[in-house]
Parts: C-alpha cells; sequence; structure tokens
C-alpha cells in the first residue's frame, strides 16, 4: 500500500505518471522531442517528473491534521494503511 506524506514532501516523490520531454538526435541529424518518465543519464533522473501533491487530480487527502502538518498520498498508490 502507499504511504501519506506532507505537501512540503510531495516535491522529494517521484511520479511513475508524470512525461517530461527529451531531446534526442535522430539517425538523420534531426532534433527530436520525445516524452519519458526520467532521465537516467541526469544528476537527478526524476527532473521534472516529480509528485505536485494537492494540485494533481489523483492526489488524496488524509483526514484530520490543518495547514503544514495535514498529509496526503497518491490516490494511484492505494490509501495509507492507518
Amino acid at each position: 500500500m502507499g504511504h501519506s506524506y506532507s505537501e512540503d514532501d510531495a516535491p522529494s516523490r517521484w511520479c511513475p505518471q508524470a512525461n517530461v520531454a527529451s531531446i534526442v538526435e535522430m539517425s538523420n541529424g534531426v532534433m527530436n522531442a520525445i516524452p519519458v518518465n526520467r532521465h537516467p543519464e541526469r544528476r537527478d533522473p526524476y527532473e521534472g517528473a516529480h509528485c505536485v501533491g494537492g494540485v494533481c487530480a489523483h492526489w488524496q487527502w488524509m483526514p484530520g491534521g490543518r495547514g503544514g502538518t495535514r498529509k496526503g498520498y497518491c490516490g494511484l498508490s492505494g490509501k495509507p494503511e492507518a
């Protein structure tokens, strides 16, 4: 099952649903952008593919908590166990 975390922690999480553009040179020399989920050759391979927390359509809020202590989870990963 998934884990809950605060919105402040969300950007440190990788989102498997995110797509970012990667520029590649084709065999004919043309540069092309392809959608990828991560960049293995970069220092941060998940650059641009991090969780956006409460502004994501899949984000679910946990009951209770206020402000910075309020936690949520990715609805795609399943509800965390209490």
